[in-house]
């Protein structure tokens, strides 16, 4: 039979692992932009966040675009291809 106290561990250890998955409010309110820079026929975002930068391209493939993400000089570009 386990301890309380493993039981525990074992629940906390769950829980990091799960809200590590889940994006910040940061990440939900940059994904709202990028949407809305998308709508209005922008080309591209720039971020000097790599995972922002994946977020960008994940928007840009469920809208039915293709992208390129290039790496710039200050971060990452995310690039609309027609």
């Amino acid at each position: 039979m386990k301890t309380p106290r493993s039981l525990a561990l074992a629940f906390l250890i769950t829980a990091s692992f799960a809200s590590a998955a889940e994006a910040s409010a940061a990440d939900r309110d940059w994904v709202r932009s990028v949407e809305k820079l998308f709508a209005r026929r922008r080309t591209s975002v720039t971020t000097p966040l790599e995972h922002r930068a994946k977020l960008a391209a994940q928007v840009a493939e469920r809208l039915g675009h293709r992208c390129a993400i290039r790496r710039t000089e200050n971060g990452f570009k995310v690039v609309l291809q027609s």
